[in-house]
């Protein structure tokens, strides 16, 4: 089922009991933006009775099957969606958000989709472009019981597990591939973009993905994680793909719990 989008400008209202593109602001969706403002302390949208009202800030939230399309509006005489979604895209593709020198195939077709889809055909698009030159390398410790000796033998480790199984060594050994930080942030966010987005397309592109992306050993990320990130020569061009990139604008991609 896809989801529904509610499409509204910078410092729009959205109340309860009213409906916006035949998607009804219901006192649930209601909730779920007050939790998300309360634990994030977000600044994109301010609490009104029975309400919310947008900031300066555009962009897109996503609240469970509910996308909320936040775009720019200088003219007060002019209330067209795709005129203003155009407008934002143009700005994006200024700043250098999205690097493209022809009309791509989601630029074509975001007047009649969303620019969430958009922001996940862009990411993709970096992905499938790391694949193609060469995913980084790294060297990373690993600690595992074997039936052979290889690499040092962790004593300690050793006797607590092997105590009864004398054909076996614990051992730490150093592994030259391809599971590192760097592509378990890929490698998660390629797994959320297959939930949130509807698009078959994205969802063909990403099961052509999976087969040459490597298995990664998942672990829970957080802002710190990023904020930790050392980029090398070797991971530079994993940079465009940052966090801190996407926010150049200022905007909003976020799912609500």
């Amino acid at each position: 089922m896809k989801p529904n989008k509610i499409s509204v400008f910078e410092y729009s209202r959205l109340k309860t009991g009213c409906e916006y593109n035949g998607v009804a602001f219901t006192p649930a969706l209601l909730e779920s933006l007050e939790r998300f403002h309360t634990s994030s302390k977000t600044r994109y949208f301010n609490l009104i009775h029975n309400g919310v009202e947008f900031c300066e800030y555009v962009g897109v939230l996503q609240v469970g099957r509910i996308q909320i399309e936040v775009l720019p509006k200088l003219d007060k005489n002019n209330d067209d969606v795709n005129t203003w979604r155009d407008r934002l895209i143009g700005m994006l593709t200024e700043v250098g958000m999205f690097r493209v020198s022809a009309p791509s195939t989601g630029l074509l077709t975001i007047r009649s989709n969303s620019i969430l889809e958009l922001y996940f055909d862009i990411f993709i698009t970096e992905v499938e472009y790391l694949v193609r030159t060469g995913l980084v390398k790294q060297y990373r410790r690993q600690t595992l019981n074997h039936t052979a000796l290889k690499g040092s033998l962790d004593f300690p480790g050793h006797l607590a597990r092997n105590i009864v199984h004398k054909e076996r060594f614990y051992t730490k050994t150093s592994v030259y591939d391809h599971d590192h930080i760097w592509h378990t942030i890929l490698r998660q966010a390629i797994d959320l973009i297959k939930v949130l987005s509807q698009n078959t397309d994205i969802h063909n592109r990403i099961g052509a993905l999976n087969l040459n992306f490597p298995e990664i050993t998942p672990f829970r990320i957080s802002e710190q994680t990023f904020n930790n990130l050392i980029y090398t020569r070797k991971t530079e061009s994993y940079r465009v793909l940052s966090p801190k990139c996407w926010c150049k604008f200022q905007l909003i991609v976020s799912q609500v719990i």
